[in-house]
């Protein structure tokens, strides 16, 4: 085992929020991954915490646009306001920046063989229509916040979708 000095290291900014209802905003998608075993596409999807609940914790999510992938991409972008009763073209530009309101669990990490780390994630139907969102205060008051920051969240962590595992 190599000798470590790790205290000049910052700690993982990848925190647990708990289980609940958040708005998020997406900043960063990747789409420049595919799926090895069927050569489909996959986006990674970063998002950012806009409560103050876990504010700018970053959460990930993928979209697979193959197979039964394809349901749960409809299903997200119904939920966005995409009228998915049509043919339509989307691209990674057209979301970023969107707020959107969804479900964050915490689940067992599927990546670890002794089956106890835990991540937080989005369930398959975790994105709603921001109008079901049920503190309409609340999300005007952070989208007036949005708005005069000039879109972005403040002190938004310098993680970027490289450094996610999956």
């Amino acid at each position: 085992m190599p000798r470590l000095n790790l205290t000049a290291i910052p700690d993982s900014n990848f925190e647990l929020v708990p289980t609940g209802e958040y708005l998020l905003q997406i900043k960063e998608i990747d789409n420049s991954k595919f799926d090895n075993a069927t050569g489909g596409e996959k986006w990674k999807i970063k998002m950012s915490i806009l409560n103050e609940v876990g504010k700018n914790s970053c959460q990930f999510d993928n979209w697979n646009f193959f197979g039964k992938g394809l349901g749960r991409v409809k299903y997200n972008l119904k939920a966005l306001g995409f009228n998915v009763d049509q043919e339509l073209d989307v691209a990674p530009e057209d979301l970023v920046g969107k707020v959107i309101y969804a479900t964050i669990e915490i689940q067992k990490d599927n990546r670890d063989p002794l089956g106890q780390k835990v991540q937080n994630k989005l369930p398959w139907n975790a994105i709603k229509p921001l109008d079901k969102y049920p503190d309409q205060e609340e999300l005007k008051k952070i989208l007036e916040n949005l708005n005069q920051s000039g879109g972005s969240v403040s002190n938004d962590p310098d993680i970027g979708i490289e450094d996610v595992p999956f």
